[in-house]
This record gives C-alpha cells, structure tokens and sequence, in this order.
C-alpha cells in the first residue's frame, strides 16, 4: 500500500483523538515549472480549548511525496519552516512551506503530498489529506550564456567567471499565459532560480537584452496597450518591475555602446505592482552590478 494511503488509515483511525486540531493542505497553484518554488499552505484549526506551542521541535511539521504512481520523493534537503508561536484555541494558523529546495521534484508529472503535525505532548501526530500538483515543462523562447560577473568583494575578483545560462519560457497554466525566467548551470543543467516574471499575450514576442552586469532585462506585452518592463539579476533576483503604455509608438529595449540597456518609445505608467515602489526617481539597479551571487 502507498505511504499515502497508510497515512489516511492511521489519521482515520485516530481521529477521535486529534478531533480538535485539524490539518488543512493545500497547493499555491496547480502547476509548476521545474525548479520553481512549490509552495504549499497549511492551515492549523485548533479548537482543543487550549493554546498550543508550535514550531520549537525542527520536525513538528513534516511532508510527504509521492509520485501519482506511488513511487516515493527523497528528501534530501531541509525545509525552511517558521520559527516558534502561539496558536490561541479557537484560532487559525497559516503556514506557507515550499518544497522545492527539500525535496527531490526533478521528474515532469503529478505529485500527491501529506503534511503532518506534530503537537507537544500528544501522543499521536496530526496528518491532511493529500493535495495533488504538477510539474510542466514550459516552452523555451530563449536562452543566452553569460558569464556570471564576480563578486568585487571576493579574492578572486579576477578569476574566469562562471558561466549560466537565463532561459525564457511560456507556459499555459491552468488560467492563464505567463512568462517565466530561469536561471541555471548549463555544464550541469542545474537550476538555481525559476520564477514567472508576469502574464504573456498569446501574440506577444518578449524583448530581451543583457547589460554589461549581466543583468538580463525583458519587455514583454501583458494587454492590448500595456507592457511589463523587468530586470533580472545573475542571482536570480526580480531586481526591477514597471509598467509601459503604448501612446503614439510602442515600447523597445534598445542597448547602447556603452553596455546599458534602454526603454524607447511608449509612457511609464506608475503601478502598484512595480519594483520598488513609484517615488519618482529612476531605478537604481537598473544596469547596476548584482550585490550577491547565486549560492553553490
């Protein structure tokens, strides 16, 4: 029998004594790109009639995977969790943990998850039912080599950089077109970062340059007359995020001798969804070296 399936036997079994604390599980969404965070919610009832301490043991909240197919996940990593708290009686507590450095979800296909809780002093944990999601592919529109820039505080400063790769990729979410970023080791197809950078029209062609930082900027359509304007870092950081409007000429990236990377053409509009947020002053890291590196 699957582990799965042994661990709803043993939660249905001890139901009667874990009545008053229920786990619930579920995914943040449905698919996800390879190497992009999984993040997963739970949400903590407790309705005991007493405060409960959560958080001080490392394992008091624990997963499980499975391939649909039953074939366990390792773990080979740990996961970040949150430190200590105090869930009230008659509170909801909610917890955002993402799988993805932890587990081993390197496989396309669908996964089943189980989380289980661990409450100080009972003798019998707390499990959810299973969630289910995905792991797509995603469609490669580009891809680009670079060298990764060295970190000026470093002693090897003047080393041959590493090589990475930025890839861009659309995939057809559950809703939605959207337009992702990845980041990784093309010598050992290891990713280090995989992140939607925004929603894609299906007649959209995305703009890309990389400055002299290696810094990689996108101008993608996102509506009939709006544009989202984005800078990457080699670090796998959204460093920059504005909006563009199309007026009498449509918005372009254009590069210049000296390296830096431009927007011509079309208006800014301010947004609440910029990065950072609108004050009326230009970014700053635009075409600006990255101040940290991805870690090994």
């Amino acid at each position: 029998m699957r582990i799965l399936q042994w661990m709803f036997l043993l939660g249905f079994l001890a139901g009667k004594l874990t009545a008053q604390v229920s786990v619930e599980l579920r995914c943040a969404q449905e698919q996800y790109l390879l190497g992009e965070p999984v993040v997963m919610i739970v949400e903590i009832s407790n309705q005991s009639g007493t405060p409960l301490e959560l958080g001080k043991d490392a394992d008091w909240l624990t997963f499980t995977v499975e391939m649909r197919n039953g074939t366990p996940v390792p773990q080979p990593g740990k996961l970040s969790l949150p430190g200590p708290f105090r869930l009230e009686s008659a509170q909801l507590g909610r917890v955002r943990v993402d799988l993805e450095p932890a587990f081993r979800l390197d496989k396309l296909g669908n996964y089943l998850v189980a989380a289980t809780l661990k409450v100080p002093g009972w003798a019998e944990p707390v499990s959810s039912k299973t969630a289910s999601f995905t792991i797509i592919r995603g469609t490669v529109l580009w891809e680009q080599e670079f060298g990764l820039p060295p970190d000026p505080a470093s002693d090897n400063a003047q080393r041959t950089p590493e090589v990475r790769k930025y890839t861009l990729l659309q995939a057809n979410t559950v809703k939605q077109l959207r337009l992702y970023v990845r980041i990784s080791d093309p010598a050992t197809d290891r990713i280090f970062a995989t992140f939607p950078i925004g929603n894609l029209v299906s007649f959209g062609r995305p703009e890309r340059q990389i400055d002299r930082f290696s810094n990689l900027h996108v101008l993608h359509q996102n509506g009939a007359r709006t544009f989202n304007y984005v800078v990457i870092t080699p670090s796998g950081r959204l460093g920059l995020r504005e909006t563009y409007e199309v007026t009498t000429s449509r918005p372009h990236l254009r590069a210049d001798a000296d390296g830096k990377v431009l927007i011509t053409g079309g208006q800014r509009r301010p947004s609440p969804s910029d990065l950072p947020v609108p004050d009326n002053q230009p970014a700053a890291v635009t075409n600006s070296p990255a101040s940290s590196q991805p870690q090994p």
